[in-house]
């Protein structure tokens, strides 16, 4: 039992560190998105649809700049909920490693 024990916490170790790192990746992606370049994508896409709105120029399909952005914040929502399920797991997985120490 003693060899499962330790394949439990070197798991149970990989496991927290995937979780900091997803979270350091989450974090990364939520600066992006606040950063002044993911701003500036949103804000000169916006000014040029106007513009072709006014002009009658407005194509039905996304931009390049739209895209990009869109895919950003998918990929935020993802990680984040990724991120939450983890961090549940993780936790109900140290309490079955203690109860497997414990026998």
């Amino acid at each position: 039992m003693q060899s499962n024990n330790s394949t439990l916490s070197s798991y149970n170790s990989l496991l927290t560190s995937h979780i900091k790192d997803v979270a350091k990746f989450n974090s990364s992606t939520k600066d992006w998105l606040s950063d002044s370049t993911a701003a500036d994508l949103f804000f000169k896409d916006a000014a040029n649809r106007i513009v072709r709105e006014e002009l009658g120029l407005l194509q039905d399909k996304l931009s390049t700049r739209q895209k990009i952005l869109t895919i950003v914040k998918e990929i935020a929502d993802s990680s984040k909920f990724y991120l939450d399920r983890l961090v549940g797991i993780s936790a109900v997985f140290e309490g079955l490693i203690q109860l497997v120490d414990r026998e």
